[in-house]
């Protein structure tokens, strides 16, 4: 009986520790993609819902890598477009297994910065293998900057599967003239993509066209299972807040949530620039969140806004605890409705040393979790070196990649990690 009684012990020990590993995720080693040469930064990071070995990557300025085997080896290619590719990537995998491409173009009669003359969103449906040549929204001979990718995936939304874009449209850029101004913008495709709606403007206050803190951009999307879209964006030192009750056709009054001191614009010792801007997630566990960047007692600080009541009332819970001397900036969320965790990733520097941190909430916690992802430290870019406007983090069914940029003899390159 006493040895039964043991191996019995040994048997339930055994479980138990097993599944305390399976619930401490560890994260892989990061891997850097592509060449040092290649000056990527800016990365895009998605994967396949229908198979989580199908991981893609995409960095400026028309770098993209897809992997078969869950991102421990990567391809490269060069995707092309008529339109042109010219940096600030994203991508985003539909239900139904195809990928979108989201990018500036380039216009090759035209000069800087006249040539990103539209948004550009072209499609895969073998995971990056081939493209289509993709539709240009927005054609009118203004510039165009910054867009998102919203897929609206709720089962009982009346407008599910629609692809909704949003981003800045200005007049001229980097014009002081009181007549050029900047835009909030949407758009939205019912067909999966191959041709989009005609662009509505969404802020009712225009801003100025100088790429700084009275500039309107950082617009994203989040929607409800019933298709009521939400908006978020920045400008004026505050973050904006708007709904649309019709899939985008018309959306209400601009509603401020919360000032921002520094703006959306972050100074930082050296980094040439670096931003707050918001990332907006919905869901009738928490209602709506907002992630952003901004001072905090003298200190960059991650700060997340959580609404209740679809936007009427804000509380700020800060994100961003490890350590009140460091600045933190640049942050993406994401959220997981499988796992019901919402993931943020973000820079910390310190010292003029900077390390990559993913910050977990997990069902019913009143705190975040952290986690550092860098394998070391690494030395600020500098001001000369562009080290690029976003990092990303995706999170789906358990599975939860990471992307970067780092520094590397003085060049910018791209890192990616996954928790295990």
């Amino acid at each position: 009986m006493g040895i039964k009684r043991n191996f019995l012990l040994v048997a339930v020990l055994m479980i138990l520790y097993q599944t305390n590993v399976v619930a401490q995720k560890k994260v892989t080693r990061p891997k850097r993609i592509g060449k040092r040469s290649w000056h990527c930064n800016e990365p895009s990071i998605a994967f396949n819902p229908l198979n989580h070995l199908k991981v893609m990557i995409a960095t400026n300025t028309n770098h993209l890598f897809y992997s078969k085997n869950s991102g421990k080896k990567f391809r490269h290619q060069k995707v092309q477009s008529s339109h042109g590719i010219y940096g600030d990537p994203v991508l985003r995998y539909g239900s139904n297994g195809e990928c979108y491409f989201v990018h500036l173009s380039r216009n090759a009669k035209k000069k800087w910065p006249e040539w990103f003359d539209c948004i550009v969103v072209q499609k895969s449906t073998d995971d990056g293998i081939s493209w289509n040549d993709g539709a240009a929204i927005g054609l009118n001979g203004k510039m165009h900057d910054k867009a998102w990718i919203h897929i609206d995936d709720e089962i009982n939304s009346p407008y599910k599967g629609s692809v909704y874009i949003s981003w800045t449209q200005f007049d001229k850029y980097n014009s002081s003239a009181p007549e050029d101004s900047s835009q909030i913008l949407f758009s939205k495709s019912i067909d999966a993509g191959l041709h989009f709606s005609t662009p509505v403007r969404v802020n009712d206050q225009s801003g100025d066209c100088l790429d700084g803190d009275s500039t309107l951009e950082g617009a994203t999307l989040g929607n409800l299972p019933d298709g009521t879209l939400f908006m978020v964006w920045a400008g004026f030192g505050r973050l904006y807040f708007d709904k649309s009750s019709d899939g985008g056709k018309t959306w209400g009054t601009d509603q401020v949530i919360t000032s921002i001191a520094d703006g959306w614009k972050i100074e930082v010792p050296g980094f040439m620039r670096c931003n707050g801007l918001p990332f907006v997630h919905v869901s009738t566990d928490f209602g709506i969140r907002v992630i952003t960047a901004h001072d905090v007692n003298g200190r960059k600080q991650i700060i997340m806004y959580e609404s209740n009541d679809l936007g009427k009332n804000w509380k700020a819970i800060r994100v961003s605890d490890l350590d009140e001397t460091a600045d933190h900036i640049m942050p993406h969320a994401d959220w997981d409705k499988k796992s019901r965790t919402y993931r943020v990733l973000y820079y910390e520097i310190k010292k003029n040393q900077v390390q990559v941190i993913l910050s977990t909430l997990k069902p019913g916690a009143q705190n975040f979790e952290h986690q550092i992802i860098s394998r070391r430290p690494f030395e600020v870019p500098g001001e000369t070196l562009f080290f690029g406007d976003y990092i990303q983090v995706t999170t789906h069914e358990n599975v939860t990649h990471m992307v970067w940029t780092e520094v590397e003899k003085n060049r910018s390159v791209v890192k990616t990690c996954k928790l295990q």
